[in-house]
């Protein structure tokens, strides 16, 4: 078992106790590999402030630096902002390895969030919601005003969809459109969905030992936690319910469509000679603590006073037809509540990761983003 729990989870971290540590995670599928293993270099210039094209470069963001890594082979190319998921998954050099294709059509700007990988933060009460997306906002006018632009494309992973939903609901002047991936609609839903999907997989499969261990946790009550505990012969493999949970949606392909996990995905980050495995982790670990906050708990996008029913730019849902990490049918009963412009575009062959799973179709589908919304 990996130390990281993304989203495919045999992965776990050690250090996140409490039962409401709901986590959303990350990974890809191996047959990208061959692939993304001979990713183009990134020719760059550095300027007089030291940035250069495909490499990171801290900018200060709210008292701290925050690390951005930007690829293109056209710097008036449209800006796509790619918000990561985790919390704390840091994946700077990620797109480029699977999708550098991106770059011919795309200013891509991938960040470290507040905490996460590049982007160290020691005081845990600075890492908020309300902080976050505060962040990414800056993060967007510092892009902007690097490539002279007026607008950029937002693009949300898990986690990192609940930052995209709160930045173009209250900075909608700022962005073309939203492109949602994994699209979160409210943690404990999320929680319960996740549940009783991996349950009645492990029925239909006659896995006893799955339908004992996670009736042994039981399902998450409207709170997010789970009534029961981890048997003591799972200790060393589970912190909390919720890893149980987690851990048989991957096994049962609901992270990667067809998988039993993707290790991989960890050999791409590392491989980058970007990130310090073990910094990283700490990185990760630290970023956990997002869920202190109640205002993550209490985010609700089918909730009409939370305002994500009327947005005032194009929002675009690249959705995994499998995936039941961000389950799908939680995200379709959101998706009907929207009564402003809106488009569902289905992932057939993907579960929660449409990105690693079909790049080609998903390049493509991006590329018709651009057609409808740029000037």
């Amino acid at each position: 078992m990996t130390p990281y729990t993304h989203l495919t989870l045999p992965r776990r971290v050690n250090s996140t106790p409490t039962n409401r540590s709901w986590k959303w995670r990350y990974l890809s599928i191996a047959l990208l590999l061959a692939a993304c293993a001979h990713a183009p270099e990134q020719k760059h210039t550095e300027g007089a402030d030291g940035f250069s094209l495909g490499k990171p470069y801290p900018v200060t963001i709210n008292g701290i630096d925050q690390m951005v890594m930007v690829h293109t082979n056209n710097e008036s190319n449209p800006v796509l902002l790619v918000l990561h998921g985790g919390p704390g998954y840091a994946m700077l050099p990620l797109m480029h390895k699977v999708n550098p294709q991106l770059e011919d059509e795309f200013t891509v700007a991938n960040w470290d969030q507040r905490g996460a990988g590049l982007s160290p933060e020691t005081n845990k009460a600075h890492l908020t919601l309300e902080q976050l997306v505060d962040d990414a906002h800056k993060v967007s006018l510092w892009l902007m005003q690097k490539f002279g632009q007026q607008k950029l494309y937002l693009l949300g992973h898990s986690f990192g969809t609940v930052l995209g939903d709160y930045l173009v609901k209250k900075y909608p002047a700022d962005y073309f459109a939203f492109i949602g991936i994994g699209q979160t609609v409210n943690v404990t839903e999320n929680e319960q969905y996740g549940y009783d999907w991996a349950y009645g997989q492990a029925q239909s499969k006659g896995d006893k030992a799955a339908v004992d261990l996670l009736d042994a946790v039981g399902r998450p009550d409207n709170d997010g936690n789970y009534p029961g505990k981890v048997p003591s012969e799972y200790a060393d493999q589970f912190d909390a319910g919720s890893d149980v949970t987690m851990h048989y949606v991957g096994l049962y392909g609901g992270d990667v469509y067809g998988a039993e996990n993707a290790d991989q995905i960890d050999q791409l980050i590392f491989g980058s000679g970007i990130y310090e495995q073990d910094s990283w982790t700490t990185a990760w670990k630290f970023s956990q603590r997002i869920f202190d906050d109640p205002k993550v708990w209490a985010f609700n996008s089918k909730d009409p006073s939370q305002g994500f029913l009327d947005f005032k730019v194009p929002v675009y849902f690249f959705t995994g037809q499998h995936d039941y990490d961000t389950p799908v049918n939680l995200f379709e009963e959101y998706y009907a509540l929207i009564t402003s412009k809106k488009s569902y575009i289905q992932f057939q062959d993907s579960a929660h990761f449409p990105f690693y799973e079909q790049p080609g179709k998903f390049r493509e589908e991006l590329l018709t983003v651009k057609k409808d919304t740029y000037p």
